[in-house]
């Protein structure tokens, strides 16, 4: 009886995993085929376990706002908070969204029409 408890886990657990990789596989498929680009502003740094730093970010779409996380490299620091990017997310999935950090964008007018405030 253990041992079918025992495989039972692990077929549940390979059921995960390869649903994982699917629905990876979807999103990526989703932003290629129904992207569009805007801008988002870096809103919060955090650290998981103390290991990994994460920036959380906040676009608008139709109005509504979104939000997004993306893991850090080491060397990148506090000067991207509050500063605004380009990211790319999926028209039919606003949720589905990859910052681009490489890209900064200063543009006031830019800014303002992706629905942000600045002074």
């Amino acid at each position: 009886m253990k041992d079918n408890c025992l495989f039972i886990g692990k077929v549940i657990a390979l059921v995960l995993v390869i649903l994982s990789v699917f629905y990876a596989i979807y999103e990526v498929k989703d932003l290629r085929r129904n992207s569009t680009i805007s801008v988002a502003r870096i809103y919060d740094l955090s650290f998981t376990k103390g290991v990994s730093k994460n920036a959380h970010y906040e676009y608008y779409f139709k109005g509504e706002r979104y939000r997004g996380g993306v893991r850090l490299k080491t060397h990148t620091n506090k000067k991207i908070l509050n500063k605004f990017f380009e990211v790319k997310f999926s028209k039919e999935n606003p949720r589905n969204s990859q910052i681009d950090l490489a890209i900064e964008v200063k543009d006031t007018n830019r800014i303002k029409r992706a629905n942000f405030n600045i002074n």
